[in-house]
This record gives structure tokens, sequence and C-alpha cells, in this order.
């Protein structure tokens, strides 16, 4: 009999504890800090915001397409051969043809008008206005 007083006792205590934190844990949340937490678990919001970043990266891309573009290149041929050529008594001379031949060049483009990417920088502009109404 005294042993079930301890465990009843024991078992009291130990769920008062549990009790205790439990109701330590559990706080009432302000209205800003729901209005948050609703946000972060609202799946249309997230996929809004999603759309907006994407929306967004679309600028520039569209954009660089209206920029000069810029290309270097760099290179290096190597002949190693004989040249046959005539005198001037008519007869054939063999030349010895080693050499290396470097080459370089710097090409720079740059559109006059490009209609198409003006229209998907102008695409690319209304679909962010759009993206950042909906968010």
């Amino acid at each position: 009999m005294r042993r079930t007083v301890i465990d009843r006792a024991a078992r009291t205590l130990v769920s008062a504890a549990l009790l205790a934190g439990l109701a330590h844990s559990a706080q009432a949340m302000s209205f800003g800090e729901a209005y948050s937490a609703a946000l972060a678990h609202d799946a249309r919001y997230r996929a809004a915001g999603q759309d907006l970043a994407m929306a967004q990266q679309d600028v520039p891309l569209a954009r660089a397409a209206l920029l000069p573009q810029v290309g270097i290149s760099a290179g290096e041929n190597k002949v190693l051969g004989t040249r046959t050529l005539p005198n001037g008594l008519n007869q054939d001379t063999r030349l010895r043809a080693d050499y290396t031949a470097p080459s370089m060049s710097l090409n720079l483009r740059m559109p006059l008008f490009n209609g198409e990417a003006i229209s998907r920088y102008r695409q690319a502009q209304a679909q962010t206005e759009l993206a950042e109404s909906n968010y």
C-alpha cells in the first residue's frame, strides 16, 4: 500500500512538471507574429514571392541583349615546310619555310536596332510589375 502511494505521488509530480513546462512554452502571439506565421506557411504567398524573384531576374537578362558584346581571341599557327621558287636563271630554288604566325583579334558588336530585344525587355519589365502587384 505504501508503494502505491509513492507511485501516485511520483506520477503526480511528473505530470505537474510536464504541465508546467508546457504552460511555460505556450505563449500568446501578437497579431503581427500571427500574420507573419500565416504568410510564412501560405503556399500562394510563397509562390508569388518565387514568381517575383524569377521575374526580377528576367529584366537584366533581357537588357543584356541590348548592350554591346565584346569578344577576344588569340592563336598561333606554326608552319613547317619548303617553298620552291624560280631564280633569275629560271632554275628552281628551294627555301625552307619554318615560322610561326601569331594572331589576335578583338571584336565589338553593337546592335543599332533590335526590335525583338526591345520587346523582350519591355515584356520583362511588365511581368516584373505584375509579379510585384501579386506579391
